[in-house]
């Protein structure tokens, strides 16, 4: 009977080291299984967060893309504008100074023929002052305008060539021509904001 109690004692002792023993290596295997699990995790965060920074770079680097866009529109069209303004600026010197010589035509004393003579070099020398203003004003927007392949860029700077063979030979620049060319450039900065805006969609 007591072999009995000691057996019985035994088999216990022994199945709860067995059991003991299976709670250990099964705890050390789940352990080194958590811990890979978590080097994978934390080497897939990292990737992730990589990745994350990588997008958030890649949209802010777009958005200042479409933002530089913007602004080189916006330069454009206020080139643009300053330089119509011009064209009419110098179309007044130039029916200024065509008035002046049909006076010159009539004058009939000396003193009369000396006052025009300063009218003629007050109206030259702001003609002078604002063609040398559209001839900068022409190279920058040539220079703004550098597309070979977009045909209403081409058409803007078509115009401008014709318009400075107007003022350049002192010929009025005509009002149709000078419209045409405000709405060929109000075409354009429309369809460049379209573009933008698909792009940005």
């Amino acid at each position: 009977m007591v072999w009995r109690l000691y057996s019985g004692l035994l088999a216990a002792v022994i199945s709860g080291g067995v059991s003991l023993i299976g709670y250990c290596i099964t705890t050390y295997f789940q352990n080194k299984n958590n811990k890979e699990t978590l080097k994978v995790q934390r080497q897939n965060n990292s990737d992730t967060i990589r990745t994350q920074k990588e997008i958030a770079k890649m949209e802010k680097d777009e958005k200042l893309f479409y933002q530089t866009q913007l602004e080189w529109s916006e330069q454009t069209r206020k080139l643009i504008a300053k330089y119509v303004l011009n064209c009419i600026l110098m179309n007044r010197q130039i029916k200024k100074y065509n008035r002046l010589r049909e006076d010159e035509k009539i004058i009939s004393s000396i003193a009369d023929a000396e006052r025009p003579n300063n009218e003629y070099l007050s109206v030259l020398s702001e003609a002078k002052k604002l063609g040398n203003e559209l001839q900068e004003q022409i190279t920058l927007i040539r220079l703004y305008l550098f597309h070979k392949d977009d045909p209403d860029e081409a058409r803007i700077l078509t115009e401008i060539l014709e318009m400075q063979q107007h003022y350049s030979r002192f010929e009025v620049i005509p009002d149709l021509e000078l419209d045409g060319f405000v709405n060929d450039a109000r075409d354009l900065f429309d369809k460049q904001m379209k573009n933008l805006q698909k792009k940005t969609a």
